[in-house]
């Protein structure tokens, strides 16, 4: 069985990052907005690597002690295989060596498996953001997920 490795993200990942956005996301970003993404300071990015190739990638801030997470994707022919469980262990274990145990994040109010994803890593909501997503005016449902959240 391959092994799934977390790298972090750099320009040179731009490609394969915006292949994966383009097959995951009805309204994907811009390229130019991931370039800015991945050279912006306050940036913590992930990508994760299967079978010797980018297959998934993680966009956050760290904005010391929170993590906000912008993104994350799997591309629709690697999904199930753990591949976003991987890119959240490999972020709480970077978050940890940056002093980082908060966590959020925004999610369509309709994306029940994104949702249901999150509570996995006890991210809980916390609240709403009305009309947050410009290209269909939908609610973003507020995650949080602190320092003793991870309790079972």
């Amino acid at each position: 069985m391959e092994l799934i490795y977390i790298d972090i993200a750099t320009l040179d990942d731009l490609e394969e990052i915006y292949r994966i956005e383009k097959s995951s996301f009805k309204t994907p970003w811009t390229k130019e907005l991931i370039r800015e993404e991945l050279t912006f300071p306050l940036s913590l990015n992930l990508v994760a690597k299967y079978n010797g190739r980018i297959c998934g990638f993680l966009l956050s801030w760290q904005i010391p002690p929170e993590i906000h997470i912008l993104t994350l994707a799997v591309e629709p022919e690697s999904r199930g295989i753990g591949i976003g469980r991987a890119l959240m262990e490999g972020l709480f274990a970077e978050a940890e060596k940056r002093n980082c145990c908060k966590f959020t994040l925004e999610v369509r109010a309709s994306n029940k498996d994104a949702i249901e994803f999150y509570k996995k890593f006890c991210f809980l909501p916390k609240g709403v953001r009305k009309k947050y997503y410009q290209d269909t005016n939908e609610d973003a449902i507020i995650m949080w997920r602190e320092k003793g959240d991870d309790r079972k």
